[in-house]
């Protein structure tokens, strides 16, 4: 997985690196039933990035979250060098 992205989620779920993979589902690591809003907001605001409702719809474990983060970052990076 991601390093990052891996940090992140062990931040803020409050887990350890090693106990989480991306088959890990999302659900396992909620404490609340807000816990997934927040977790992909602070991931939005984090990576600089927005999902879509659709894409969102989508997201069962972290191995999801991290491939369309992926797809976001690199999307942007490409937007960035075309503007330059």
């Amino acid at each position: 997985m991601n390093d990052a992205f891996l940090s992140f989620v062990s931040e803020y779920f409050s887990v350890e690196k090693k106990l989480i993979n991306k088959k890990t589902r999302i659900e396992a690591l909620e404490r609340t039933a807000h816990d997934r809003i927040v977790f992909t907001f602070e991931l939005e605001k984090h990576f600089g990035i927005e999902f879509g409702e659709e894409e969102l719809l989508k997201l069962r474990n972290l191995g999801d979250y991290q491939a369309l983060l992926e797809k976001k970052l690199q999307k942007k990076e490409s937007s960035l060098k075309k503007a330059a």
